[in-house]
Order: C-alpha cells, then sequence, then structure tokens
C-alpha cells in the first residue's frame, strides 16, 4: 500500500455509525426530557392526610409549641417515636415468628398498637383545637384560607412560609 492510498471506508459502515449516533440522541434526549418534565412534581402521589395539612398549615410558632407539648406528654413516658416504632415493629414480627403461630397474639399485639394511636390522635386532635380557639377571627381565616389552597393547589412542600 502506498502513502497516497488510504483505507477506504465503506458506506454502509458511515451509514451505521450515523444511524447509532442517531438513536443514542434520540434515548438521552427522551430520559433527559422526561427528567425535566417531572423534575420537582408530585404528579402520581396521594395528597397529604387531612390531618397532616392542619398541622402543617399553623403558624411554625404553633407547630412547635404543639410537638414540644405532644412529646413532652407521649414521648418521655416511652421513648422516643423511632424507639416506640420499632418496639411495634419486632412485636409483630415475633408474633409472626411463634411457633406454633397464635393469631390470637397477633390480633392482642395490633389492637394494643391501634389503641394507641387512637389516644394519640385523641390528644392531637384535643391540643390543636385549644390552638384554633385561642386564634382571632382573622387569624382563624387566614387559617382556613391557607389549607384551602392546600387542598385546591398542591401538596408539595412549602414554597412560601408567609404564615411562619
Amino acid at each position: 500500500m502506498s502513502a497516497e492510498q488510504k483505507p477506504r471506508t465503506t458506506r454502509w459502515v458511515r451509514l451505521l455509525l450515523i444511524v447509532s449516533l442517531t438513536a443514542n440522541l434520540a434515548v438521552a434526549g427522551l430520559v433527559a426530557g422526561a427528567a425535566w418534565r417531572f423534575h420537582g412534581t408530585d404528579k402520581g402521589r396521594p395528597p397529604p392526610s387531612v390531618g397532616a395539612m392542619l398541622f402543617r398549615e399553623l403558624p411554625r410558632e404553633e407547630r412547635r409549641s404543639l410537638r414540644t407539648e405532644l412529646w413532652s406528654e407521649n414521648g418521655n413516658a416511652k421513648g422516643g417515636f423511632r424507639e416506640r416504632r420499632l418496639a411495634d415493629g419486632q412485636a409483630v414480627t415475633a408474633a409472626l415468628r411463634a411457633v406454633p403461630f397464635d393469631p390470637a397474639a397477633l390480633r392482642s399485639v395490633l389492637d394494643g398498637q391501634a389503641q394507641s394511636r387512637e389516644a394519640y390522635q385523641a390528644r392531637i386532635q384535643a391540643a390543636w383545637i385549644t390552638r384554633v380557639e385561642d386564634m382571632s377571627d382573622a387569624e382563624r381565616a387566614q387559617y382556613a384560607d391557607r389549607l384551602e389552597k392546600r387542598m385546591l393547589h398542591g401538596h408539595g412542600k412549602h414554597k412560601s412560609k408567609k404564615h411562619d
């Protein structure tokens, strides 16, 4: 082969490279487009519970005070939230692993946990109602407006903290 002769790339190899590059760019464009379209949206997520909205839309200082009050009532008696949750889970798994299996024991564990949740819910509700009772008419109206806005327009994280 002389210095003037170059190996020629056949036409089909060049065409294959172009098709491969086009396909790769198309896939990259689809991935980037999907990431851009769905970034930061809450589509597909269920809305928060009414209880969660009631708490989240309280002013920051009220949330902090309510949290402190409930944790001092409940958290110190039985340990922290994570410890209680772990203990509840361990009680369920122990009942599931028991040989022979005793469905009544499992039912008892679950019933006890349900009663504990109901009692905690009642304390939260009573404390929340006390907070709402202490609000002025204007504060209650603003609170209702924030709740309504949250229910109608989204359930993501707060974008505006004006009421904090």
